[in-house]
């Protein structure tokens, strides 16, 4: 299947299921609740965990939370893996999200996101 994308691109283009999935997982990630208009629980509120402490608690709430708001607002979706790392001197997280297409789990795809705070 296919659909029209328009991240990343200077014009409207078609993209595959994977690409657009892979666009709709970001932007849950990158969104805090609240933020979109008309969709309250959209998001997974990580910039209010990235200046606490990481430590297990944290990474297994923003895991959570991740895999939470997949579940809910991209069901094309199945998770097959989800690594938080934190880079404390550098104020940064990775993230990397191994996941597939429900309809063709041998395909998959790493999404790799990075947050990266200024204090």
């Amino acid at each position: 299947m296919r659909g029209i994308g328009f991240y990343n691109a200077d014009f409207l283009v078609i993209k595959s299921d994977m690409d657009l999935a892979a666009e709709s997982i970001k932007r849950i990630i990158m969104t805090n609740s609240r933020e979109r208009v008309g969709r309250p629980g959209f998001g997974a509120d990580l910039r209010d965990l990235i200046f606490e402490p990481f430590n297990e608690e944290i990474k297994q709430v923003m895991q959570q939370r991740i895999e939470d708001q997949i579940k809910t607002f991209e069901p094309r979706v199945v998770i097959n893996e989800l690594l938080i790392n934190a880079i404390e001197a550098e104020n940064r997280l990775e993230l990397s999200i191994d996941f597939s297409l429900v309809y063709n789990v041998s395909d998959n795809r790493i999404l790799r996101i990075e947050f990266q705070v200024e204090r």
